[in-house]
């Protein structure tokens, strides 16, 4: 796909007329990976909670440390 038909097809989207089977086929195929990647998310959302719920206080304490210094990190990085 290119830049030129991502663009039409987000004008799609947006409101303007739709027209050719290249654009149908691509909402499709967008559509069709949107809910592949909303499947996972929901399952991997599922184990973490699992996982999560599963920890000891000293394992889960570690994981919030280890996060904390991972957005500091990021946050040090930024500017």
């Amino acid at each position: 796909m290119s830049v030129g038909l991502i663009s039409q097809l987000l004008s799609t989207v947006s409101g303007a007329n739709m027209g050719g089977v290249a654009h149908t086929l691509a909402i499709v195929g967008l559509i069709m990976i949107a809910s592949v990647a909303f499947g996972y998310a929901i399952a991997g959302g599922v184990k973490l909670i699992k996982k999560i719920s599963s920890m000891k206080v000293k394992e889960f304490s570690l994981l919030i440390l280890a996060i904390g210094f991972v957005l500091l990190g990021i946050a040090v990085a930024l500017p």
